[in-house]
């Protein structure tokens, strides 16, 4: 997954997507910084999202201020296909841990179906 961070990177800097999230973007090293964590962390399970061979976002479950989490982000121009449920469904498929938590922005209708 590291080949896949410039492709990420780009991504979770998009205005609109970090808006709607309720997020703001990182800078380039912070978002690196935060990455590096991640898979060093052996609690997180990280998983990059394709979609007709095209890697359209990633999905992830870690631990967060004491919960079981799952959070997702799927690039802009992929949004309205279901990737999103279809990755959180394999997500859950994957993992036995429950209760999993996950927040999405009051304003996101979309992730909020999803969840």
């Amino acid at each position: 997954m590291p080949e896949d961070l410039s492709a990420l990177f780009r991504m979770g800097s998009d205005p609109v997507s970090n808006e709607l999230a309720g997020t703001k973007a990182r800078t380039r090293d912070a978002f690196e910084a935060r990455w590096a964590e991640i898979w060093r962390d052996p609690g997180v399970i990280a998983r990059t999202i394709l979609a007709d061979g095209a890697l359209v976002g990633s999905v992830n479950q870690f631990v967060q201020e004491g919960r079981n989490s799952l959070g997702y982000w799927i690039d802009r121009e992929h949004w309205g296909r279901g990737i999103a449920t279809r990755a959180v469904g394999l997500m859950l498929a994957e993992t036995a841990t429950r209760p999993l938590y996950a927040t999405a922005s009051a304003a996101n209708d979309a992730s909020l179906r999803v969840l």
